[in-house]
């Protein structure tokens, strides 16, 4: 919690899908299943399309991705995945891990996913298995940044606009925000960068 996992999705991994052509939806699911904010995502009132509403997820992608044509990839990020172990009932889960099985088992879909969760919750993904096979084996863990990490999260920002800083002020920054590990948080990092160029 707190490492900036939504800020990374948000500002970091959309704008370089987006610049490569392809289509990025951010979910957050809270209490729902993603598969029907998904399908919300594209028909906000699925009565207008009750077929398409109720077809099985890989068949609603399928139609999607033909509509978007070959060359345009699918990206779904679903973000703060915790709240589907905490807040769906353990049925729906179930439902949801088919239907996401599916989906990767069909090597027609152009269609990628992008699971962010908490640490604590990581272990969790295992209840995916054996449906899902290799669960783990692309993840990522989002570690607080070193201080040569945090010096380009702040200044590389800054020049793509052409924002200078006082000299020796990125580093202050730094001093100030670092714990007893050199590590610095990218919440506060940001919230501190936030305030300066407001």
């Amino acid at each position: 919690s707190g490492a900036g996992k939504t800020s990374l999705l948000r500002a970091g991994i959309i704008p370089r899908i987006l610049a490569h052509g392809h289509l990025p939806i951010l979910l957050r699911p809270y209490n729902r299943l993603p598969s029907e904010v998904l399908r919300r995502a594209f028909l906000p009132d699925l009565s207008q399309s009750p077929i398409l509403g109720k077809a099985p997820l890989r068949d609603f992608l399928s139609r999607v991705s033909n509509i978007l044509g070959s060359k345009t990839s699918l990206y779904f990020l679903i973000d703060q995945f915790e709240e589907f172990f905490n807040h769906v009932d353990v049925k729906e889960q179930e439902t949801f891990i088919t239907d996401l099985g599916e989906c990767l088992d069909d090597g027609s879909l152009n269609v990628h996913w992008l699971i962010s969760l908490r640490t604590e919750y990581h272990g969790r993904l295992g209840n995916f298995q054996p449906r899902i096979r290799n669960v783990y084996e692309n993840d990522y863990l989002l570690k607080r940044l070193m201080r040569d990490e945090a010096r380009e999260a702040v200044t590389e920002p800054a020049k793509r606009y052409k924002i200078k800083f006082e000299k020796g002020l990125p580093d202050r920054i730094i001093d100030d925000l670092h714990n007893n590990k050199n590590e610095i948080d990218p919440p506060q990092l940001q919230l501190v960068c936030l305030a300066m160029f407001e």
